[in-house]
């Protein structure tokens, strides 16, 4: 059953951080997510600073599934993601990038931020973490000589544990940055044979 467009437009929802985020997985393959969505971007801005970066990570997820750009919210997101930086894991770092990425928003200050974050975050990363975080400044094409100096020494040390699909995400992303790493290039011949 559709939404009545009307009642859409007048609504002052009051929803917290954490319904917002719910609403929005539960919504992003319905036929009424445009609607469903302008209520959510409404909903999120008085609320933005409650989020948590779980919730920013799932919003951003949700949105980009949804393919609903709403520049003012990614705004707000970027700008609470920053907040609460400290918060973010390797995996919900690396799947906020990529949301970022998917838009288009390549300059968002986000990115700078989360290179300032890596020394933390890459501490306790998996090597899936790692690959997903290279994959997002390549999708977004934020070129870092600081990123590669940080990840190369670590995927040479997790080299063993990376999968086939991981070292193909991690020689795209050195590619598509043009970053040449003759010890990153040697150790993937010899871990992909």
């Amino acid at each position: 059953v559709p939404i009545p467009q009307d009642l859409v437009d007048g609504m002052q929802p009051s929803f917290s951080a954490r319904d917002l985020t719910m609403l929005a997985h539960a919504f992003c393959k319905s036929r009424h997510r445009s609607q469903i969505f302008s209520l959510i971007s409404r909903a999120a801005e008085p609320v933005m600073p409650n989020f948590t970066a779980k919730e920013l990570q799932s919003l951003l997820v949700s949105m980009a599934r949804a393919h609903h750009s709403d520049a003012a919210l990614l705004d707000g997101i970027s700008l609470q993601a920053q907040r609460c930086i400290a918060q973010f894991s390797a995996e919900a770092l690396a799947l906020t990038l990529r949301g970022m990425a998917f838009f288009g928003r390549r300059d968002d200050p986000l990115f700078t931020r989360a290179l300032l974050e890596l020394p933390r975050v890459l501490e306790s990363a998996r090597p899936a973490d790692v690959a997903a975080l290279c994959s997002s400044f390549a999708a977004a094409q934020v070129e870092s000589r600081f990123l590669f100096d940080l990840v190369s020494p670590l995927v040479l040390e997790k080299a063993p544990a990376l999968s086939a699909t991981e070292w193909v995400l991690l020689l795209r992303s050195y590619a598509t940055l043009e970053h040449r790493d003759e010890m990153f290039l040697s150790a993937l011949e010899l871990h992909l044979k």
